[in-house]
């Protein structure tokens, strides 16, 4: 046995141990910013996603209950860039697509508000989802009357 290589295998190992001994625990300030959107608390939500977030930035949970908070508080293209990355790892997510869908119509877009109602109707068939993405749909094609004016 190469003792050289084993001893170069452990030290390696070891120091992965102690990398992740030193990385940052972020669940629990993750679990106290889901407590304070939950209680209606949408800024101190926003607080805990964003140390949730400075320390693991690709944390697509994190993004998606910080998108919900900006939902809350009106802070609709930030909740749509949140709601989209968090987008990244389902994009079939009915209840991201939903949350986006509002953050759109808030922003005035209705076209693309529609279009993600519609997809998560389609896929959670609800009955309530379905027939919201029906009347968008009929408010969109119908047209504005004419200003007589």
């Amino acid at each position: 046995m190469n003792w050289q290589r084993l001893a170069g295998q452990m030290a390696g190992l070891i120091t992965g141990l102690m990398v992740a001994s030193c990385a940052p625990d972020t669940s629990k300030i993750y679990d106290e910013g889901v407590l304070a959107l939950q209680q209606g608390r949408p800024a101190e939500a926003v607080t805990k996603m964003n140390q949730v977030l400075k320390l693991r930035p690709n944390y697509l949970p994190a993004h998606e209950q910080r998108g919900i908070a900006y939902l809350k508080l009106g802070e609709y293209q930030s909740s749509v860039l949140d709601l989209t990355k968090a987008l990244e790892a389902n994009q079939d997510n009915p209840v991201v697509l939903r949350h986006r869908a509002i953050a759109y119509f808030g922003l005035g877009r209705p076209e693309q508000g529609a279009a993600d109602l519609c997809r998560a109707a389609e896929i959670t068939k609800d009955a309530k989802v379905q027939e919201n993405c029906a009347n968008r749909q009929k408010a969109e094609e119908t047209p504005a009357p004419e200003n007589p004016g």
